[in-house]
Formats: C-alpha cells, structure tokens, sequence
C-alpha cells in the first residue's frame, strides 16, 4: 500500500505545527519509502555572515528533526540525514517572494546536485541554507507539494531551527497550514 493511499483500516492523525496529516496505519511488514535528507549552504556577494552552518543543521536534523517526524508520524514517515553538500554561492540574493525562492530554490538544488555528483533526486530533500536576509519575513519556506511525494526543497533564513525545519518538511509532505481552513459548524 502507498503511504497516502485511503485505506478501510484505521488510520492516524498527525498533527505538526498546528497541521493535520491522514495516515493510514502500516501493517507490520510495511517499510516507509526512503526520504534522505541532504544539507547545502548558500552565500552571495556582500551577504552577512552565517548564523547557522551545514554541519549545525546536519545536527538539528539527526538528533531531532528525524525523531520529531518518525514520533508524530508513529514511525510511518522516516526521514535519514544523507550528506551535507559543498556550499554554493548564487550571483544573487535570496528573494523573498513566493515566485522568486521557488525559482531560487530550484536553481539551489539543480547547482548543489551538480557539484555533489548526484544525479537522483527523487526521494531526496534539500535543506537550503541562508545567511538571514531581514526583508524576508519568513523563518523557512519549503516548497508545498502534492501528498505522497518522497522529495522537497525548504530554504532556512538564517535559523538552524529544528521546529522550523520540521514545519518545512510537513509543506515537502503536501501539508498546509490548518489556519487556511475554515469549520462553518
């Protein structure tokens, strides 16, 4: 069975962040699809210096970001730290629009990718790093994709945050905020 697939059992409700996820609940001899995680950090002409750093965020993630989803998904999404790729520097700075970090972000991964040597990407997840640019009013962004996907994108504005990156990995899930929602009753 597909993780996301509707199912007659019971199933489960992970909240994260003040979002809901439906999972259907995994017979024993299910194993969860492979979601690794790699780490690249990005500069640019005349950006400020680093807060967070790959190897800082490589910790957030593996000694709680990993944990944090495997326990509030009862071990049916389970992310693995990959590798923490060499740095790139972009020629521009990080936009903060939505239109433009999509674009930033695709741009991000295609060169750490490339200069990582590593040609599959389909069920890898890409957490970019920032110097913080404080025009952008966001902590991270992480690109919302459709339910079942088994890769993403987030971007971090200077923060190495575990709940951050946590909140991020749920949007690379499909997951929205519960807040766009509306109960009429």
């Amino acid at each position: 069975m597909r993780p996301f697939q509707r199912a007659s059992r019971s199933a489960i409700v992970v909240a994260l962040a003040g979002v809901g996820l439906l999972l259907p609940t995994a017979a024993a001899a299910e194993t969860p699809p492979l979601r690794l995680i790699d780490v690249v950090q990005v500069s640019w002409a005349g950006a400020p210096a680093a807060v967070a750093t790959g190897d800082s965020v490589a910790r957030v993630i593996q000694t709680d970001t990993i944990a944090r989803w495997r326990n509030l998904s009862s071990d049916r999404i389970v992310f693995t730290f990959d590798a923490v790729l060499p740095s790139i520097t972009t020629a521009a700075v990080m936009p903060c629009d939505a239109q433009g970090s999509v674009a930033y972000l695709n741009k991000v991964a295609l060169d750490a990718y490339t200069k990582a040597g590593i040609t599959e990407w389909g069920n890898r997840y890409l957490v970019v790093i920032a110097p913080r640019v404080n025009t952008c009013v966001w902590a991270g962004r992480g690109l919302v994709n459709p339910p079942g996907s088994t890769a993403g994108l987030l971007i971090l504005n200077g923060t190495d945050d575990s709940f951050i990156i946590a909140h991020e990995l749920g949007h690379n899930l499909g997951l929205g905020h519960s807040n766009l929602e509306t109960c009429t009753g």
